[in-house]
């Protein structure tokens, strides 16, 4: 056996002391350079660890230890402990929730705010008493100053805070009634669910919350679950007839009789007037992302056309650029996707975006107003520009790769646009100098964007505008770039926005464009930040809604829900992106983000979340797998290998619906029926 040449303690050689010394400096001198104790996850060596990035700020130890301590007096039915623990957490005063790791399940998150509320609903009410003398007295004076000042945020922090209470209970009722009178059947079903779930809250408020659930249901169009409702609740009444809105109803006598008679009762009260929005002013229709249209057949011939580019150069340009892509096999969709709010047809052009009208082609708007032609018209600089970087590359990103740029939504009278987002790669990048001094490239990335609010009825002038350099109308938001098109609900809109190294979840007044509240998604530490990473750049990341639960896609390999009616986070999942499939990852990331297009035929196209069924459905830009996860638990639910969730993409391009328990994945060479239930 060969023998190492350590020397004996104390009698070190001269040549090795100087060898020492010379790695003693090199320690000092990564330790004293500035920044070398800061370089971002992303941006070291693969590691096991760099693979499965940490993507959810841990809980703080205050909120988190807790927690574990109310599961240990529960076990040992020390209630009175547990519930005091558990009461804290629910009641304390903070902004953020968070997410902690399931156990046994290291890619599956719950927040705590949730495992608190299940926790305490898991003790029976007879050793809740303290919980009732300690909280609801401050309950009820709270609810009586939300009421009488109409605060209805205030109502929701009640529900949220104190929801075992008496007060609570009464504070969720009243919220699910104020959002169905809004025409918001689905957080108002996320309230009058939290009811009926509940025995105790039950007991108190049937069948009023039954009823009210089941008409949620019914205003969604699943039919099917409000005949369950229905069902239960004949199956828990003994005589078969209930007490509502101050009559006596008797009930159905057969199952097959539950929706006629629920259509009659409605038909017959107040609920006959709640109107339910349901024209299409976002990507894919509605909020789960999955519409049902009315069938029809293909037109031979158009009614009318608009063009999308008006310069007959970049219009060759664009038809060479097509033609190229159809030689080499390449997807043909565009990423410029038009909506149909009302009688107007809203649309982006290659640098704009126009409103036409819907029985003529005509065009009646145009936003920017003053933006009199494109920089790439008549621009010297951009001339200048173009020996190096050519039209030809803004032509082929706007049109067919940029769906941040191409995608936007609207609430029937406002249209919400990120205008100008800039182009994927070259951030920051500065171009031809001019008069000594350099100017900004046209075709380089932005630090910043800007989320704009255009009006509709006056012909798309300008509302408001949030984020860039300064923020806009909202101060706060200043440094922020956003993800994609926002989700409008009621009178908010839901938008995810990456600022100061956070993926957040931001709500917006719809109306004026302030924050109303904002919640940490993801610390995006292990991940390039967007302006660096090409893939979620061009992605287009932008929350999807069902049954009062908000799912919000990342593109940096995760995903998070939210209840709405609460304001909590309830899961958040993390799953295999590209680099953690292949080998060298990194390298070859950093390489992705330095090509110029992407490989369609190994990506989707389309990370938009569908929600079916109480099913999430993603085919995630960054990742090879379609996956499937429970929307209460987000628990996975397709699995064809015991460590990796969803099943192959293969050559799908992205979930065109789903429908009749099947999920249509369209691909470049064929389209696949995946069964809802198993993901076969």
């Amino acid at each position: 056996m060969k023998q190492s040449r350590i020397p004996a303690r104390g009698l070190v050689p001269r040549d090795m002391c100087r060898r020492r010394g010379t790695v003693v400096l090199l320690v000092l001198l990564l330790v004293a350079w500035p920044g070398a104790r800061e370089v971002p996850a992303w941006q070291q060596a693969d590691t096991a660890q760099s693979l499965r990035p940490q993507l959810f700020a841990p809980a703080p130890r205050e909120l988190a230890r807790p927690l574990v301590r109310a599961r240990r007096a529960m076990e040992q039915q020390d209630y009175r402990t547990a519930v005091e623990l558990l009461g804290d957490i629910l009641t304390a005063e903070r902004t953020e929730d968070y997410l902690q790791p399931v156990d046994g399940e290291p890619d599956r998150f719950v927040s705590i705010h949730h495992q608190a509320m299940t926790s305490l609903g898991q003790i029976p009410r007879s050793a809740r008493g303290d919980y009732e003398l300690r909280y609801s007295v401050t309950a009820r004076q709270m609810l009586q100053q939300a009421v009488e000042a109409a605060d209805y945020i205030s109502m929701a922090r009640v529900s949220r805070n104190y929801f075992f209470t008496d007060a609570g209970y009464d504070a969720t009722m009243l919220l699910g009634h104020y959002y169905l009178e809004q025409g918001r059947p689905v957080p108002a079903s996320s309230c009058f669910s939290l009811i009926v779930n509940d025995p105790e809250a039950r007991q108190v408020h049937d069948p009023e919350a039954s009823l009210m659930l089941a008409t949620c249901w019914l205003l969604s169009g699943s039919e099917a679950r409000a005949s369950d409702v229905l069902i239960s609740l004949a199956q828990r009444t003994s005589r078969g007839q209930i007490h509502f809105l101050g009559q006596r109803q008797t009930l159905f006598s057969r199952d097959a009789e539950a929706i006629p008679w629920l259509v009659q009762l409605i038909g017959n009260s107040s609920l006959a007037s709640y109107e339910v929005v349901s024209e299409c002013r976002m990507f894919r229709v509605n909020a789960s992302r999955n519409a049902s249209q009315g069938t029809g057949f293909p037109l031979p011939f158009p009614r009318w056309y608009v063009y999308t580019i008006n310069d007959p150069k970049h219009e060759a340009l664009a038809a060479e650029i097509l033609q190229d892509r159809r030689a080499g096999n390449e997807i043909l969709i565009p990423s410029i996707q038009p909506l149909a709010v009302g009688d107007t047809i809203v649309m982006r052009s290659l640098d704009r975006m126009i409103g036409i009208d819907f029985e003529t082609g005509r065009r009646v708007w145009e936003f920017p107003a003053w933006h009199s032609g494109s920089w790439l018209e008549e621009d010297e600089e951009a001339e200048k520009i173009r020996q190096e970087r050519t039209v030809r590359w803004h032509v082929d990103q706007r049109m067919w790769q940029d769906h941040l740029y191409g995608q936007f939504s609207s609430n029937g009278r406002l249209v919400f646009v990120v205008d100008q987002p800039g182009y994927a790669d070259n951030v920051d990048d500065r171009a031809v100098a001019r008069r000594g001094g350099l100017v900004n490239d046209p075709l380089g990335g932005r630090m910043v964007n800007e989320l704009k609010s255009v009006d509709l009825a006056r012909e798309g002038a300008f509302v408001w505008e949030v984020g860039g350099d300064s923020g806009g109308f909202e101060p706060r938001l200043a440094g922020c770039f956003f993800l994609g098109a926002p989700l409008p609900l009621g009178n908010e809109l839901y938008v995810l926005g990456e600022i100061d190294g956070e993926i957040r979840l931001i709500v917006l007044d719809q109306a004026t464009g302030q924050m109303q509240w904002s919640q940490q998604i993801v610390a995006i530490d292990s991940v390039p930040p967007v302006v660096r990473d090409r893939v979620r750049r061009l992605a287009g990341a932008s929350p999807s809604c069902s049954d009062g639960i908000l799912v919000c896609p990342t593109s940096a390999t995760g995903l998070v829900a939210m209840d709405l009616a609460t304001r909590s986070l309830i899961w958040g999942v993390r799953y295999p992106g590209l680099r953690e499939t292949t080998a060298n990852s990194l390298r070859a990331r950093r390489q992705q983000a330095r090509t110029a297009h992407i490989d369609h035929e190994t990506q989707s196209l389309d990370s938009s979340v569908t929600i079916v069924d109480g099913r999430v459905i993603v085919m995630p830009v960054e990742s090879s797998r379609i996956l499937c996860y429970d929307l209460l638990t987000g628990e996975s639910l397709w699995q064809t290998d015991p460590s990796t969730p969803g099943v192959p993409t293969e050559d799908g391009l992205y979930i065109g619906g789903v429908h009749e328990g099947q999920v249509v994945v369209v691909g470049q060479q064929k389209i696949r029926g995946l069964d809802l239930e198993t993901g076969e």
